[in-house]
């Protein structure tokens, strides 16, 4: 099943150059799908702050809601990210009068999970995990560090945060994606020297140092990157022309430098988040588009399909945002 996955997908790469034109695709048998496990920040409830929810889903057109992290009285929870199949659930988490800071829960126990000596300096936010759940990165402001934003590894087994060589600039470094094996670390920053307003860069954990992403860049902004398990495929957000909408979900492909067409997903309406699954086959992402269940809605994309998937149950008529998406 997985040379059929390749093959499927590996059809649907073109040149950077004009990344938005309509490809045809080569007609394969989709392979079979996969079970998907979701993770949401959502308004549903009218608490007046998001609370985090699970969704399953079988890849094709059915899915269920699978319980939720147990809300606070004064507290938003938002940005989750999944490891171990969706066993561990990393978020943000903001009480009124305290600072944000990173949390973990154990849905398997429905219990949280210590994080000793990660308190905040400031603010903590926008975790990202491995497969393993053992390593994570955030974005932290004033930390110790070169400038306001700047990103930061956990390790579990030490309980230790440390400042990763040659990764953060004077300028704003945030919105951090780690791969599930551990290798790469995708973010965000402003500083100088980048193609626009905001560029994407990758981090070798292994080499620790930046690794080139040729052609990825716009002059415009391209922000809030994912990655697939192996660092192989990177889903960003991008105002660049020629897009659907003002800002567009993109996808690139690391062996082949260039931009893989994503037929059927972008809108007139911003989309945002983007999360992809391991093998690169599943992208969800949240849109603003006006046929949704409400202002903001959080969406299924099969790349293999080549179309949006039906997510019964999954948004409400409020806002649902922030998806996070692993196979379980």
């Amino acid at each position: 099943m997985r040379s059929l996955v390749g093959r499927t997908l590996a059809a649907l790469t073109v040149p950077v150059a004009g990344w938005c034109a309509s490809q045809p695709v080569q007609s394969h048998t989709a392979p079979a799908p996969g079970r998907l496990l979701l993770a949401i920040s959502s308004y549903r409830e009218d608490l007046g702050y998001p609370r985090i929810y699970f969704y399953r889903h079988d890849g094709a057109s059915a899915g269920s809601s699978a319980g939720g992290i147990p809300p606070g009285t004064t507290r938003s929870d938002h940005r989750p990210a999944l490891a171990q199949r969706g066993r561990l659930c990393a978020s943000t988490q903001e009480v009124v009068g305290k600072v944000s800071q990173i949390a973990r829960w154990d849905r398997q126990e429905s219990a949280p999970v210590a994080l000793p000596n990660l308190g905040a300096a400031v603010a903590d936010l926008g975790p990202t995990l491995t497969a393993d759940g053992e390593r994570l990165v955030f974005s932290s402001w004033r930390r110790p560090g070169p400038a306001g934003w700047n990103l930061f590894l956990y390790t579990r087994q030490d309980s230790r945060v440390t400042e990763l060589p040659g990764l953060n600039s004077e300028q704003d470094d945030r919105m951090p994606a780690l791969s599930a094996d551990g290798r790469w670390l995708a973010f965000a920053s402003s500083r100088t020297g980048g193609a626009g307003l905001s560029d994407i860069y990758l981090y070798s954990l292994d080499q620790q140092k930046l690794v080139p992403l040729p052609g990825l860049n716009s002059p415009g902004r391209d922000v809030e990157p994912t990655l697939s398990g192996d660092g192989r495929f990177l889903a960003f957000v991008t105002d660049r022309p020629g897009g659907a909408g003002h800002l567009d979900i993109a996808l690139y492909d690391r062996r082949t430098a260039a931009l893989v067409p994503l037929p059927g997903l972008n809108s007139l309406a911003p989309e945002q988040a983007p999360s992809v699954t391991a093998d690169g086959r599943y992208v969800a992402f949240a849109s603003e588009r006006l046929e949704g269940e409400g202002h903001r809605d959080v969406y299924l994309y099969d790349r293999a399909a080549g179309k949006l998937l039906p997510t019964p149950n999954l948004n409400s008529h409020r806002d649902d945002v922030d998806p996070a998406l692993i196979l379980e």
